[in-house]
């Protein structure tokens, strides 16, 4: 990678350089401060292309060009908006959205355990964002890039997913190194027949099981410890959906990533109520019928308040 951009430094005359972010082997990503809209922050990742012959590097702007097109075309609410693209010297820069919040990794890192509905909440927003995916055509060996580094949690508990749609970008720069999911499914070892539906369900189930144990199935897809032998106190209905989306064989499994979903909705609602939470809409991905005696207190109102129209109504006849 060439070297960090300088604090101050501008690209486009429009985005000011305001604090490196991350360094890696093939990008530099940056905060920027956007020159045109006021208070705006933005996330610049730097692509190096040197190296390349000049040929390459024009069919590596043209391959970008395209699966950029592509991912601003994505719109989602776990997916930070891409709102720009182009390329300048020997690199490829993307502007997306400035997401706050912490990647599961470091959250894992720096509280030990999470609690269970969070957890479960995580697994929810993943099925939703993977089936989505899954209608726009976009997974694209998304495996890659499915960890828990690459997964943001905003402080209202909604995720974000980031660097989704550059596969085969990222395959072309990283070529001749051994490209593994980061939790892969057994049957990638054992060569038996598996759809990407139940590979989706078994790394949704191995990345809740990575957050509620602290330990990562990367691996060791085989002979994994039963969640109860490393995490006391969860919910048997937690426990049931984790250990089924996660079974070896891929008939075991889950259809699909809809069919977890429902099971991780009963299994959140279910933790919610032990945590003496309230489910609500939002967290555990529907709603609850407001109680009874609500509902009659609002009949009441209402007659009261059409008993009252009637009074006023006459006295205007008089």
């Amino acid at each position: 990678m060439p070297a960090l951009l300088p604090v101050g430094s501008n690209l486009r005359n429009r985005y000011r350089i305001h604090s490196p972010l991350a360094q890696t082997k093939y990008c530099n990503i940056y905060v920027a401060q956007d020159g045109h809209l006021t208070n705006k922050f933005w996330v610049i990742k730097e692509i190096s292309i040197y190296g390349f012959s000049p040929g390459d590097r024009s069919k590596l702007s043209q391959l970008f060009q395209a699966e950029a097109y592509q991912a601003s075309a994505l719109d989602h609410v776990c997916l930070p908006k891409l709102i720009d693209f182009f390329a300048q010297g020997q690199c490829l820069y993307l502007v997306r959205e400035f997401v706050p919040g912490f990647d599961l990794a470091s959250l894992l890192e720096g509280r030990r355990i999470l609690p269970e509905t969070e957890i479960i909440n995580v697994g929810i927003q993943l099925c939703d964002l993977l089936s989505y995916l899954q209608s726009k055509n976009s997974l694209n060996s998304l495996g890659n890039d499915l960890k828990l580094t690459n997964i943001v949690m905003r402080n209202d508990g909604r995720i974000a997913m980031l660097d989704i749609g550059f596969t085969t970008l990222n395959g072309i720069l990283k070529s001749g190194e051994e490209q593994l999911p980061a939790y892969p499914p057994p049957e990638q070892f054992t060569g038996a027949f598996s759809s990407e539906n139940k590979k989706l369900v078994y790394m949704v189930g191995a990345i809740l099981y990575n957050l509620l144990t602290n330990v990562s199935p990367s691996g060791a897809s085989f002979g994994l410890p039963a969640l109860e032998s490393l995490r006391q106190g969860l919910s048997a209905s937690t426990k049931s959906t984790v250990s089924k989306a996660m079974r070896n064989d891929p008939r075991d499994r889950f259809n699909n990533l809809s069919d977890l979903r429902n099971g991780l909705v009963k299994s959140y609602q279910i933790a919610a109520k032990r945590a003496g939470m309230k489910p609500t809409g939002s967290m555990a991905g529907e709603s609850s019928p407001p109680p009874s005696w609500l509902w009659i207190l609002g009949m009441i109102f209402a007659c009261l308040i059409g008993g009252a129209m009637v009074v006023i109504y006459q006295m205007f006849l008089r």
